[in-house]
């Protein structure tokens, strides 16, 4: 079930990103062929009055449209000419392509900002540090009991608590926590300590939660906690990157489509056990407190207010969805062709000579970008791979 809610996502992802493409180039005059979600057979279609092919299709790890002039084999007559996306100007074809990319983040801007507003008061804590485990990357940096995590990689963390239960319970590579204490922000820098078997430790501290106070989430904070989440990931997604390219994170951190379902449904699994243990507590409260009163303990067990796992699903599912959208949304700018980027750098090119690029410079580009796209697709699917062999065979 896992799998196919991460198929779900990414479908919902894809067709995001491809919609974008599609609304600017109609607004710019350009025929759209046909839009599909999914790739491969199509399973359903239809045609709308603008003669554009809406498909279905059998496999749900992607998407596409295509544009008369862009992407398929019609011929360009006198009467089509001007419906084609090649007899747009460069602005007009920077626009299209841009705009798979910007409204991937728009998105997810408005998805984060939907379960901002629709959670109302929400009650925040701070983190603080109660032990300092000894010969630990926490006390290596100089983290302390008493001190208060404010930031992880320039994430506050009250608006995003996750990342500190991440990063106590998962390894990670070099990371920058800011730490509040003596009312001082202090910015410390964590380097994780090898151990044996080339594993990385946890981080190593214990946190407990203080200063409760409650947060309420009315339409324009909603909004502003959208755009700072949105604006946090591509700042995350752009520092990962850098640090790749200068070696500081292994390659083989790399996730491919593969990586990223596994981890989807190992999420989704663990979200079932913890509504599971969530509701079996609350239960069992309710009846130690019923057995205490002498009251009935079967209608204490029945008012119990239970999690709904539905609730927490549709909460994941856009928590995710919002996640890989704005990842997606990045990933196209990079300046490599046949993504998004690539195309724009080429239209950057023209719109500042008034040429288009060179044939055999465009060529070149285009086998370099290729070549290191198909690349980087086959090696990280085959780490995943391994990695979830190595875990079954384990």
């Amino acid at each position: 079930m896992g799998i196919l809610f991460f198929l779900l996502i990414l479908s919902a992802v894809v067709a995001i990103h491809e919609f974008g493409h599609f609304i600017v180039a109609r607004m710019c005059g350009v025929h759209v062929e046909v839009f599909s979600i999914g790739m491969g057979p199509k399973l359903l279609k239809w045609t709308d009055k603008k003669g554009t092919l809406w498909c279905l299709s059998a496999l749900p790890i992607g998407g596409y449209v295509k544009m008369l002039g862009h992407g398929t084999k019609t011929p360009i007559t006198e009467e089509n000419k001007q419906m084609a996306y090649t007899s747009k100007n460069v602005y007009q074809r920077m626009a299209i392509v841009v705009a798979g990319p910007m409204i991937n983040f728009i998105s997810a801007m408005l998805m984060f900002a939907a379960l901002s507003f629709a959670a109302g008061n929400v009650t925040k804590h701070d983190y603080q540090v109660t032990k300092v485990v000894a010969e630990s990357p926490a006390g290596s940096a100089g983290i302390m009991p008493g001190d208060i995590l404010y930031k992880v990689n320039g994430r506050i963390v009250d608006e995003a608590p996750d990342i500190v239960k991440g990063l106590i319970s998962k390894s990670f590579d070099r990371t920058t926590i800011t730490v509040k204490r003596d009312k001082k922000e202090l910015v410390l820098n964590l380097s994780p300590m090898v151990i044996k078997n080339g594993q990385l430790p946890k981080l190593g501290v214990h946190i407990r939660r203080i200063n409760a106070r409650k947060v309420e989430y009315n339409l324009p904070r909603a909004m502003s906690s959208g755009v700072e989440q949105t604006l946090d990931i591509i700042g995350m997604s752009y520092n990962g990157l850098a640090r790749l390219v200068g070696g500081d994170v292994p390659v083989n951190q790399l996730r491919s489509i593969i990586g990223m379902g596994d981890d989807v449904n190992t999420g989704y699994d663990q979200t079932t056990t913890q509504v599971e243990a969530e509701n079996q507590r609350r239960v069992a409260e309710a009846v130690a407190k019923a057995e205490a009163k002498g009251t009935n303990v079967e209608a204490a067990k029945e008012n119990v207010d239970r999690v709904s796992l539905a609730k927490e699903r549709i909460i994941s599912f856009f928590n995710i969805c919002a996640f890989l959208s704005v990842a997606i949304g990045f990933m196209n700018l990079l300046p490599i062709l046949p993504l998004d980027g690539g195309h724009l750098v080429t239209y950057i090119y023209e719109a500042l000579t008034g040429k288009k690029l060179p044939d055999p410079v465009m060529n070149i580009y285009a086998l370099m970008g290729l070549v290191l796209v198909l690349g980087l697709m086959l090696f990280t699917m085959t780490n995943d791979i391994m990695r979830i062999v190595e875990r079954f065979v384990s």
